[in-house]
């Protein structure tokens, strides 16, 4: 077997130097970049005590406290920042820390004093009289609870303590104020949101023109303005809701009048049916079941709704007013006081025909002046009228004030 040659012996050495020198290089450089590294540790830590030892003489008196605060702050930060590392400088910084430990909660409870009294500025620039939008309130809330979480920060073995304590009290006490009239604009502004959306409700509602939805629209209105009265004052909705409930008010209107449209038509229909159901020889109590009825009708109408004053109204009052008279005669005659054609004089009449005395009153007005009817005298020269003419006389006045209705 024939070994072959290494023809360039020289390689593996140059190799092997080329590696030397590279690690050489390496360690050389991470020395370097080491000491560069400690090097900028101290500098910190050497900025660190000259900003502490110059703030820290006489910090909470210091004419430019936010330039004290913000030189002790850039100083934590910079020794906090220094990395726990072995052989660094850590145990200096922490050393540092340690010696102006005190200084520094002094600065930052005055701090925490000062940011509190600046949060709350506009909590107390507001009482009770105050009107402010939600969201401000809201704002002046969240600064001002702020305010009391910063002052409850403050140690109590620093200079500012007592001050803060008093300061605490009186951001507390102030919001209950605040949070009394932020409430008020939540209720306020829930109110509102409500009744529109009720007062959208029942303007669909109210397109279907009949009784059932209309009283249901008629509630959610009144629902509407009833949230709106009860408001809270000195809010921003408390402010205009005068304008508001004129709006419903006048929906509200729109829409009972539309109910008593209704009701009177159906009341009108009502005195019709009575109408054309009546006839002379019906029966006192009879007669008087019916007319109670209409009567109770009648009222009913306008007791669930206001009153239309208009000419169909006028007219149902005075065809009332005919059939209480008729019902005056009937009674009258029921209880045995109208008079018989032999009774009367009058001979040459049946004698079961029933008279009344042109005297006869309705209402305190004698029948004669009240009614057109013609009179029939006796032997004697005294007058009478038919108890059936009077009552077909009064039905027909009756009649023709419903039939004139539209």
């Amino acid at each position: 077997m024939t070994l072959t040659k290494n023809k360039n012996p020289h390689l593996k050495y140059r190799k092997t130097i080329f590696f030397l020198l590279f690690a050489t290089f390496l360690v050389a450089g991470s020395s370097f970049g080491w000491v560069k590294f400690q090097e900028e540790q101290e500098r910190k830590i050497i900025l660190a005590q000259s900003l502490l030892i110059k703030e820290c003489k006489e910090q909470t008196e210091a004419d430019n406290f936010s330039e004290t605060s913000k030189n002790v702050n850039q100083a934590v930060k910079l020794l906090n920042g220094i990395p726990k590392l072995p052989g660094s400088t850590y145990p200096q910084a922490q050393k540092e820390l340690t010696k102006f430990s005190g200084c520094v909660k002094a600065v930052n409870a005055k701090s925490s004093f000062l940011n509190a009294g600046n949060l709350s500025k506009q909590a107390f620039s507001v009482d009770n009289q105050t009107v402010l939008p939600l969201e401000k309130w809201q704002k002046i809330r969240f600064n001002l609870e702020t305010a009391i979480v910063e002052t409850q920060s403050i140690p109590t073995d620093v200079d500012v303590s007592k001050q803060a304590q008093s300061e605490l009290t009186k951001y507390q006490n102030q919001l209950k104020l605040i949070n009394q009239k932020t409430q008020n604009e939540q209720i306020a502004v829930n109110a509102l949101n409500r009744a529109n959306n009720l007062k959208l409700q029942a303007e669909k509602i109210v397109r279907f023109n009949n009784l059932k939805s209309l009283s249901k629209a008629e509630l959610q209105v009144k629902n509407a303005i009833q949230l709106i009265n009860n408001i809270p004052e000195k809010t921003t909705i408390s402010e205009t809701k005068k304008d508001y409930l004129e709006g419903y008010q006048n929906l509200l209107n729109n829409i009972q009048y539309k109910m008593a449209v209704i009701r009177l038509n159906n009341l009108v229909d009502n005195f019709h049916k009575f109408a054309k159901k009546l006839h002379r020889n019906m029966g006192y109590i009879e007669y008087s079941e019916r007319l109670e009825n209409l009567k109770l009708n009648f009222e009913n109408t306008f007791k669930q709704s206001f009153v239309i004053e208009n000419s169909t109204t006028q007219s149902l009052e005075k065809a009332l007013s005919y059939y209480d008279d008729a019902l005056t005669i009937k009674r009258h005659c029921y209880e045995g006081n109208c008079i018989h054609s032999t009774s009367a004089l009058l001979v040459r009449y049946r004698w079961r025909v029933l008279w009344l005395p042109t005297s006869f009153k309705l209402n305190g007005v004698p029948i004669t002046e009240k009614y057109v009817l013609r009179a029939t005298s006796n032997i004697l020269n005294r007058k009478y009228v038919k108890v059936n003419d009077a009552l077909q006389g009064i039905f027909y006045q009756a009649q023709e004030e419903i039939n004139q209705i539209k």
